[in-house]
C-alpha cells in the first residue's frame, strides 16, 4: 500500500517533467499506450523505482512508520488502510524527498530532450521524415 502510494506521487512528478520540456506523456516507449495511461511518465518513473523501494524500505527500518500507522481487519472492503496518523508521517517524509524526484525526473527529461534534438540534427538531411511518437513536438535545435 505505502510503494503504490509512493510510485502514484512520483508517477505525478513524472507526468509534470514530461509535460514541462514538451513531450507527450501518452505515448511511451516502455509502456504501450493505453487509454488514460501517461505512458511516457510511467516509463520515466520506471528510473526511480529502486530509489521508491528504497525510502519506504527505511521508513519501516527507521521506524517512521509502525504497524500502529496501520489499520488491519478482515471485514472491511479496505484490509489494510493507512491511518491518519500514518499519512501524516508519510506525507511529511515524501515532502523531504519530493524535491529530489523531481529534480531526478526533470534531468531524465532533459537527457532525452537533448538526444531527440541531436538526433534529428544529424538526420536532418534524409528526405524521409522520421518520426517519434512520444514527442508533441520537435524539439528546437
Amino acid at each position: 500500500m505505502v510503494l503504490s502510494l509512493s510510485y502514484t506521487l512520483l508517477q505525478h512528478l513524472c507526468q509534470q517533467a514530461v509535460y514541462s520540456i514538451g513531450f507527450d506523456p501518452y505515448h511511451g516507449v516502455l509502456h504501450s499506450p493505453s487509454y488514460g495511461r501517461q505512458s511516457l511518465a510511467c516509463d520515466f518513473a520506471e528510473l526511480q523505482r529502486g530509489a521508491i523501494d528504497l525510502w519506504v524500505w527505511e521508513l519501516f527500518e527507521q521506524e517512521t512508520l509502525t504497524l500502529d500507522d496501520f489499520s488491519m481487519s478482515d471485514k472491511s472492503s479496505y484490509p489494510c488502510e493507512l491511518l491518519k496518523s500514518g499519512r501524516a508521517k508519510y506525507y511529511k517524509a515524501f515532502a523531504a524527498i519530493r524535491a529530489r524526484l523531481s529534480k531526478d525526473a526533470l534531468s531524465h527529461a532533459w537527457l532525452w530532450q537533448r538526444r531527440l534534438a541531436r538526433h534529428h540534427a544529424t538526420n536532418k538531411t534524409e528526405t524521409k521524415k522520421q518520426t517519434l511518437a512520444f514527442v508533441s513536438q520537435l524539439p528546437e535545435v
